[in-house]
């Protein structure tokens, strides 16, 4: 991927972000206001306390794509990149996290290993604020093809009931076009009370770490 394609995405993740927060804190500033109006403090209180978690949401969102900017990876080291990640995310939100690695195959090219490494950290952020989950799994096996898991035990979604303006729409969009631009493709699994699924598949050819 040239680097002008992968500063669109960043740019794209990052403008698409920050005006979803942006709206939101916007009707909440006025929904704070019609309640002063109307003098009732209890409402105004529930409402500051929504700002307040929106404008958290905001700085987290924006330190993870900071964090997808600055990642490097080397070409060996993917495994041990994933479980640094996974670390990390536990670290800072308190859910906790399995590795599972499996199998031997050629090995990724560094472009490969990248966009895997967005779309893995996309899918957490996901997780972190839309799953309600205690747990993450993820699994990687390596043979013919690679294949990526990464299952929550959260409260799950309807995925044909996502709408277009959706936080969660809008990650698994950019995440298909990572998984495309490299020759992969995503699936997910989720319905109501039974968590979700997210399976990143990658075709290996003995060119692909090139």
């Amino acid at each position: 991927m040239a680097v002008s394609d992968e500063r669109n995405l960043l740019a794209q993740d990052l403008h698409d972000s920050i005006a979803q927060s942006l709206a939101f804190l916007n009707l909440q500033a006025q929904l704070l206001e019609d309640s002063l109006r109307r003098c009732d403090m209890s409402e105004a209180r529930d409402t500051l306390a929504q700002i307040r978690d929106g404008i958290q949401e905001s700085y987290d969102n924006v330190r993870e794509l900071l964090v997808h900017f600055r990642t490097r990876i080397k070409q060996e080291d993917i495994e041990l990149t994933i479980r640094s990640s996974l670390e990390r995310f536990e670290s800072q939100t308190g859910i906790r996290t399995s590795c599972k690695v499996s199998g031997t195959g050629v090995p990724l090219s560094a472009e490969q290993q990248l966009q895997v490494l967005h779309i893995l950290q996309e899918a957490l952020s996901n997780v972190r604020k839309h799953s309600g989950a205690t747990l993450v799994e993820l699994q990687m096996q390596r043979d013919r093809s690679y294949v990526f898991r990464v299952r929550d035990n959260g409260h799950g979604f309807d995925p044909a009931a996502l709408g277009d303006a959706t936080g969660r729409h809008v990650g698994l969009r950019i995440m298909r076009e990572r998984a495309r631009r490299i020759g992969g493709q995503i699936r997910i699994d989720s319905r109501a009370g039974h968590g979700s699924e997210l399976t990143l598949t990658l075709p290996i050819t003995q060119q692909a770490a090139a």
